[in-house]
Parts: C-alpha cells; sequence; structure tokens
C-alpha cells in the first residue's frame, strides 16, 4: 500500500475549549496543514480539545446509554447515546466563529454557515463498521467532516484511510488514537472507511460536519 505518514504537525493549532478556543498556530503550521491538506485529503489536529473538556465529555458518555444507530448500513453500522443531549451540547461548542474562521482558513474551502456533529461508538466484534464512502453522498449540504477521538481506553484498529475513487488503492490512513486529537477532511471527493475494530475498547467518536446553506440532512 502507497500511502503518506500521518503525523507531520505535531503541535496543536487550535485548542477548543467551554468557554475559550485559542488559534495557537503559526503561519509555518498553517502552511503545513494546507498542503497535508492537499497531499493527504485531511489535517491532524492534535490536542484540539482541552483537558478540561475531554474530562467533561467523557464523564457524560460514561454514564450513558447507547443504542443502534437509524443510518443507511450499506456505509455504517454503530451505536449512539439515547440522550442527544451531548450532540447538541458539542455542536453548539463548534459553532463558534472562531472556529468556522479557523477551517475556512486552513482548508479554502469558501463559505461556512454552521457545524452540527453526533458522538458514535464502534464495538470490536465486526458487527459495527464504516465503509468506503463520500461524507456527501449522505449529507450534499456537507463541505467539510471534522472527527475527535473520545475513547477512553485504547483500542485496536479503526484507521482512517483514504482513497482518491472507487477502485483505487488507498492514499493515506490517519492513525492517532490520542482521546482529544481530531482529523478534519473535506466531506465531498474524499472516499474514506474505518478498518475493522479488532480488540481492547470500543472506538468512540465526535464525527461532526461544517455546513453550507440550510442542511436537510440529519446531523450525522
Amino acid at each position: 500500500m502507497a500511502s503518506h505518514s500521518t503525523k507531520i504537525i505535531e503541535r496543536p493549532l487550535i485548542r477548543v475549549g467551554r468557554g475559550r478556543i485559542e488559534i495557537t498556530a503559526s503561519s509555518d503550521d498553517l502552511e503545513r496543514a494546507r498542503q497535508s491538506y492537499l497531499d493527504r485529503h485531511f489535517i491532524a489536529l492534535p490536542g484540539l480539545l482541552e483537558i478540561g473538556t475531554i474530562n467533561w465529555i467523557l464523564d457524560r458518555l460514561a454514564t450513558a446509554a447507547f443504542e443502534p444507530t437509524d443510518d443507511d448500513h450499506r456505509y455504517l453500522s454503530g451505536l449512539q447515546p439515547v440522550d442527544r443531549s451531548i450532540n447538541s451540547a458539542l455542536s453548539f461548542l463548534f459553532n463558534d466563529p472562531q472556529i468556522l474562521s479557523f477551517v475556512r482558513l486552513v482548508t479554502n474551502c469558501g463559505p461556512i454557515d454552521g457545524f452540527g456533529g453526533r458522538v458514535l461508538r464502534f464495538e470490536p466484534g465486526g458487527e459495527h463498521y464504516v465503509r468506503w464512502h463520500d461524507d456527501s453522498e449522505t449529507g450534499p449540504h456537507r463541505v467539510m467532516t471534522l472527527r475527535i477521538n473520545l475513547s477512553r481506553r485504547p483500542f485496536r484498529g479503526g484507521v482512517l484511510q483514504f482513497r482518491r475513487d472507487r477502485g483505487e488503492p488507498v492514499l493515506s490512513e490517519y492513525d492517532d488514537k490520542t482521546c482529544g486529537n481530531a482529523v478534519l477532511f473535506r466531506a465531498s471527493q474524499s472516499l474514506h472507511r474505518n478498518t475493522p475494530i479488532l480488540g481492547g475498547a470500543a472506538k468512540t467518536t465526535f464525527t461532526g460536519w461544517f455546513y453550507r446553506g440550510n442542511p436537510v440532512d440529519k446531523a450525522g
């Protein structure tokens, strides 16, 4: 498999906390991020969530009940919280104008009108999966996809892979299992999947979409 290395950015570009957002990227950092986006279809965002926000989310999820998603099973099978209030709280957090501006700046993606997302969980064993798809297939208003790792314990597998078109080899992959780290990638013209969860803990993420216009699809 010919694929690019993942970890091209080692320090935070932006830090997001409840009530505090800090852009930490230098001009050189932003240029490297843009080049990663062009070459690999994604931008790694290490340390995106501040530790206090991580702990607040993990505490909420520790007592949450989960149920199967109602997604198109051609693409995705997993679990979601029964209580959707965590989705609303995190979507509100990432609708901040500073974050929208940062995403536009680092990707040159054009106008963004808002953000919506949800928590997803994938257990090992083969029942849960994310197969090759383009996010614009399930949400035509989606511009950029953000995926944040919220797994409290290590898991094996669950590597995010990219390719340009169906039938083509894997172009690049993202395999960072640090809680609070994230990846940003284009929602359209970017086929991606998760490799199977092979063991250990479940993989839990907050996955959301920066959208343009008035989205008619569900936030997930």
